[in-house]
């Protein structure tokens, strides 16, 4: 069982994994309800395995985290002239939601009975393993017997998945177990590199809440057209995915600059780096975040980004040659 356990947490090829049918898209009921059990074992290790990685204290730096970006985020939106009140109202409302979670399972993480639920639960139908990741979160939804099963780890572990991310469907943050290590998050690290590294993946996530496709939804995920707009900013120029979710990055990183700036107000003082102490807050802070993807080809486009933005310009003191004729980019 733990072999069949790691590999189905280390592989992301199961998809290969079909009940003899000649077509693999084609899957039985059983075979869907096997997938579906133990990938949720699955979940119960690693779980155990991060609730015993990280002491009280250290499970409260990163609940400090959360609660720091997602507060930032908020208060941009509440300051925000682009959108009307009551758009105001619904975007603070869909971020607000996500300070209820907790982000630590109880012990015992799983039972037995849980499990037996999941599988006296599941649908006698399914026809993809896509409509099966649907069919089995409903499932935990409406089986679980404590709110801590809606945890941020348990909503779904991926080795393999090195970010956090804003799951549209099921409206919610998913953040995957790299997220939570070096050189995203270093557990005896200062607040500098943990806003830098983790804090950053957070608000990439939460700020998916707001972009163009999550505008769309209500806080259940669920279709809504009431998103209204006062003045149009440069995502709507946007023609391309990789335009939008550039606007979207940067805005990302000055919520996750708010976030460290409000969180170095109260003590009056910044982390600084070896040798680099004669740099500026701000400096500090972009060197640092761009070093979290040193040797990382996929997210060096991350780095390159951010030093396209106007708070880096003015750090480095860098001409700025950007022009935009829209009052406001993202929100």
């Amino acid at each position: 069982m733990f072999a069949y356990t790691y590999g189905w947490i280390m592989g992301a090829r199961f998809d290969t994994f079909y009940s003899g049918h000649e077509n693999p898209e084609t899957l039985s009921s059983r075979t869907l309800c096997f997938l579906a059990v133990h990938e949720m074992h699955g979940l119960a290790i690693v779980a155990i395995y991060m609730s015993k990685l990280f002491n009280a204290s250290q499970r409260a730096d990163v609940k400090a985290i959360l609660d720091s970006i997602t507060n930032a985020l908020r208060v941009v939106i509440t300051n925000t002239n682009s959108i009307t009140p009551l758009t105001r109202l619904r975007g603070e409302a869909k971020i607000a939601d996500e300070l209820g979670i907790s982000l630590w399972p109880p012990e015992p993480f799983f039972s037995r009975q849980m499990l037996n639920e999941i599988t006296t639960a599941f649908p006698a139908e399914g026809t993809s393993l896509f409509s099966l990741r649907l069919q089995t979160m409903k499932v935990l939804q409406e089986s679980r017997t404590s709110r801590f099963y809606s945890s941020l780890f348990t909503r779904r572990v991926r080795w393999f998945t090195r970010s956090v991310r804003y799951l549209y469907s099921q409206n919610y943050l998913e953040v995957g177990v790299w997220a939570l290590l070096a050189p995203s998050y270093r557990r005896h690290g200062s607040s500098l590199m943990m806003f830098s590294g983790l804090g950053f993946e957070i608000a990439r996530s939460l700020v998916r809440a707001l972009d163009s496709h999550g505008r769309t939804l209500d806080g259940k995920g669920q279709p809504d057209s009431r998103w209204a707009q006062k003045l149009k900013c440069s995502l709507y120029d946007a023609k391309t995915r990789r335009e939008k979710r550039a606007l979207a990055e940067v805005f990302a990183l000055n919520v996750t600059l708010r976030a460290f700036e409000d969180s170095t107000s109260a003590t009056q003082n910044y982390s600084k780096l070896r040798f680099l102490e004669s740099m500026s807050e701000d400096q500090t802070f972009f060197v640092s975040l761009c070093s979290h993807f040193c040797g990382d080809k996929e997210r060096a486009e991350l780095c390159d980004l951010v030093a396209k933005t106007a708070r880096f310009h003015k750090a480095f003191s860098c001409e700025d040659r950007t022009v935009s004729g829209r009052p406001c980019e993202f929100l």
